[in-house]
């Protein structure tokens, strides 16, 4: 006699690996659910969270929310409330969608980085209105809805992956794997992180370059100051000169500082993404026979799925504004200056 929340594809797995796994799945689940919905809360809440950047925040929060409420909830049902096949590949496009919505807008930040750091203020103000940058959000959705809906009819088909226990391609079907290789990888996937690494090796090449002159800048400055103290420059007039220099050179480097720092955020949230899906990704690109357990399949897609649903955690861990908001609704206290 099978447990009753052993699913039919899932009896050559313990009993025990596949409780840890929905209890995982369940608590990260519960959690995401609060913390995307008080990101977007939270981003829509208080009049400094409402910026350029933050756009796309809000739309990786939304695509999080989703895997929250509608993926994980249909995988924990699994084969039982997936029979139905309509049913099926709607959540299969729902799941794929939030993944490429997830990688284009992490493209969309990186982009939005390189444009603020390497071009001039005004070309980033042209470009980063509020309605452009709702608009490349919501295209991102868009775009990812047009690739995927090929398989609603193409041989290409959506199923439930006895595999993953879950609703996506089926499992050695050369229609799906040539389809999601073209669509996610060749036209998502690696061109976006191609357009990242491209994106950071220049703001960060800016930053070394930028330290370098700030470094020639202060050593010409104090010598220009020693000569200066045998010259008949008044007292006062030097003083002046030398503070204004200072504070010049000093609030260069506090900006840089502070945007260095916000950059290194970015890379940490693009880090954490990266390995939580791309353990998945790369299993199916090189399992094309399905020579792997569905042991290992139900852990990498958990690992996947929990990640998108935490990565509030690491948004209030790098920004403090963020932080202070969500303890501000939690504790419906107005006073915290936000």
């Amino acid at each position: 006699m099978t447990n009753w929340y052993i699913l039919p594809d899932e009896q050559n797995i313990s009993s025990g690996f596949i409780i840890f796994i929905k209890i995982y799945l369940g608590i990260a689940a519960c959690v995401g659910f609060v913390g995307n919905t008080a990101t977007l809360a939270s981003l829509a809440s208080f009049k400094k969270l409402r910026t350029i950047p933050n756009i796309y925040l809000a739309n990786l929060a939304i695509a999080d929310l989703l895997v929250c409420c509608i993926i994980i909830p249909n995988t924990l049902i699994g084969y039982y409330g997936l029979y139905e096949k309509i049913h099926c590949r709607i959540i299969a496009l729902i799941s794929l969608m939030c993944l490429m919505v997830s990688v284009l807008t992490l493209g969309l930040v990186a982009l939005n980085r390189y444009i603020l750091i390497c071009r001039t203020r005004d070309t980033y103000e042209k470009i980063y209105t509020t309605k452009k940058t709702l608009g490349s959000a919501i295209c991102a959705w868009l775009y990812a809805l047009l690739l995927f809906t090929p398989p609603y009819y193409t041989s290409a088909e959506y199923t439930y992956n006895t595999k993953l226990g879950a609703c996506l391609f089926a499992s050695k079907s050369p229609p799906s794997y040539f389809f999601i290789l073209v669509c996610a990888d060749f036209l998502v996937i690696f061109p976006t992180l191609n357009i990242m690494l491209f994106c950071y090796w220049k703001i960060l090449k800016k930053f070394r370059d930028s330290r370098r002159k700030i470094g020639q800048t202060s050593v010409t400055t104090t010598t220009r100051e020693t000569n200066s103290e045998t010259s008949e420059v008044p007292p006062r007039r030097a003083f002046v000169s030398k503070d204004d220099k200072t504070r010049k050179t000093g609030n260069k480097s506090s900006t840089n500082s502070k945007t260095m720092a916000l950059v290194k955020n970015l890379l940490v949230i693009t880090a954490a993404f990266l390995c939580s899906w791309m353990p998945l990704v790369i299993t199916y690109k090189i399992d094309y026979y399905g020579s792997l357990t569905s042991s290992y399949y139900h852990f990498v897609f958990a690992v996947a799925l929990a990640g998108s649903c935490l990565n509030f955690l690491i948004y209030a861990f790098l920004n403090r504004q963020l932080k202070d908001a969500y303890i501000t609704l939690a504790t419906c206290n107005r006073k915290r200056n936000i």
